[in-house]
């Protein structure tokens, strides 16, 4: 269920257009209904938060496509106090169903796909069509400017969008950001993208993002201070004022999407 379907059912439940929910929401009409005319891959973060305040529902709940729990046929929404609460089965064929159900619910979002995608093939078989290569778009926030791996950057939630990537994440990816420069070259150049978990600290070695004297740099974590991959950038130097806020998770491969 992608972003757009959420919207739909939520506003169902609560009886009202996108007219209604603009009023009440604070979301100007025309944002709204160009998510349907136009997309929503390019949606501020701030912007689909009020939303999910509005619904009381979470922000990754809106932006993170995934089949959500099943009752007579009818997806059920997450409310931000309800959200580890456990929803009841509809009735079923035979023991066994209500077993696949249950268990299906108790999997990773990982674990979801791997059996959908399974089941896909399996039904395809089974209608004797030409087995088809199924599509996963994965949905992660995007600051929307390079992050300098030379001099740095600013980082805040009102550059952030969502993008869709061809390639699944590795697990704990937070957000993506795109390197400018070269100082972390070879590993990372100029123009990657690259996963980043979001974290308050890392350990020695492992390549982060920072935030110092108002800039965001991409640096590898060491006793001394941030040091670059290349040998031509200087070290910056350990200060009780530099803050960590994510660890750099790898390259990200395929297609980002915006």
């Amino acid at each position: 269920m992608n972003f757009l379907k959420k919207l739909d059912y939520l506003m169902e439940q609560k009886h009202i257009n996108k007219n209604i929910l603009s009023k009440e929401s604070g979301v100007p009409y025309t944002t709204i209904d160009g998510f349907y005319k136009k997309g929503y891959s390019n949606a501020k973060i701030p912007t689909i938060r009020k939303l999910a305040d509005y619904f009381d529902t979470t922000l990754d709940y809106l932006i993170r496509d995934e089949i959500t729990d099943v009752n007579y046929g009818k997806t059920q929404s997450y409310s931000k106090n309800a959200q580890n609460s456990s929803y009841s089965i509809s009735i079923a064929d035979t023991d066994r169903e209500r077993s696949l159900i249950t268990g299906f619910r108790q999997l990773t979002t990982h674990g979801k796909q791997m059996v959908e995608c399974v089941l896909q093939k399996e039904l395809e078989l089974q209608n004797d069509s030409k087995p088809q290569i199924v599509t996963a778009l994965y949905h992660k926030l995007y600051y929307d400017f390079p992050v300098s791996a030379g001099t740095g950057e600013y980082l805040d939630d009102s550059t952030a969008t969502i993008v869709q990537l061809e390639i699944e994440p590795p697990r704990g990816t937070d957000y993506i950001l795109r390197i400018s420069g070269d100082s972390m070259e070879p590993e990372y150049c100029n123009g990657d993208y690259v996963y980043v978990r979001r974290t308050s600290s890392v350990e020695y070695g492992d390549i982060g993002i920072f935030i110092y004297a108002g800039n965001v740099y991409m640096k590898k974590y060491t006793p001394e201070g941030l040091k670059s991959l290349n040998p031509n950038y200087a070290l910056i130097r350990g200060h009780e004022d530099m803050r960590c806020l994510g660890r750099v998770l790898g390259v990200v491969e395929g297609e980002v999407i915006k």
